[in-house]
């Protein structure tokens, strides 16, 4: 296997691993994310491209509920939701590589 091969291989792996660590933390942060209306929750979404990737909530009210306010405690989602993923976050990413080196 070529060092072009070996390259594209393990950005393939890396890149495999990123989309579902992020599609992971999004359902977690779906999960843990309180529900009044729904609209916070339905705003949450995994964003991934050229290997990196986010988990973001759109709603306009989004960081009052993960920060919270002067009137209101915070009830974060997002953050926790990380940190569920990121403990075993490159174990899946050397996991991924190895295989796509395997196939490649």
């Amino acid at each position: 296997m070529g060092l072009e091969r070996i390259g594209a291989a393990i950005a393939a792996g890396a890149a495999s691993a990123v989309e579902r660590l992020c599609a992971e933390t999004a359902e977690n942060a779906r999960a843990l994310c309180p529900v009044e209306s729904g609209e916070l929750k339905a705003s949450i979404a995994a964003a991934v491209s050229e290997g990196t990737g986010s988990v973001s909530a759109g709603a306009g009210h989004a960081a009052y509920v993960e920060l919270g306010t002067f009137q209101k405690e915070a009830r974060p989602f997002l953050w926790p939701a990380f940190a569920m993923t990121k403990e075993k976050a490159a174990d899946e990413i050397a996991h991924e590589i190895r295989n796509a080196l395997r196939e490649g």
